[in-house]
């Protein structure tokens, strides 16, 4: 297991030119994702307000890369190059979490780990609830309420 002791560092980043695929998920959501490497699948769940450009700007997005995995970064529902969505109902349901499953489906992969940070904790743990492939998670930064369910 790939082990990182270096502090997250996440900076807005500006949209720049597309460099990955698209995804239609369950409710035809259009989602953004990128992969690059060639090994083990790794998901990187980006937080509240960012996007999957937001990883390459954090250490663990090349360590994971220099060590052989295989990268997959995803901007959520609402995000970046992603479909905005301006109802709650488009956010119920665990439908991030549901994203990220279809997406797993679409590139056909059997196991996967994912990464998590702040909200990107809370989708994660829900996959880790709901989706039989993720093998195992690193979660961070997702304060101190997170198991308050008021």
């Amino acid at each position: 297991m790939l082990s990182i002791m270096m502090p997250f560092s996440f900076h807005a980043f500006p949209q720049t030119e597309i460099q990955g695929r698209y995804f239609t998920s369950f409710d035809s959501t259009i989602i953004y994702y990128e992969v690059k490497g060639t090994g083990y699948p790794v998901i990187m769940v980006h937080g509240f307000l960012m996007t999957g450009q937001s990883w390459k700007n954090c250490a663990v997005y090349s360590e994971l890369l220099n060590a052989g995995f295989e990268v997959i970064l995803i901007d959520q529902r609402g995000n970046g190059h992603s479909d905005k969505l301006h109802t709650d109902a488009a956010y119920a349901n665990d439908a991030e979490a549901k994203d990220i499953m279809g997406l797993i489906r679409f590139l056909n992969i059997k196991h996967y780990d994912a990464v998590g940070y702040s909200r990107g904790s809370i989708i994660t743990s829900r996959l880790l609830v709901q989706d039989k492939r993720l093998h195992r998670a690193v979660i961070g930064g997702m304060g101190d309420a997170y198991t308050n369910p008021d």
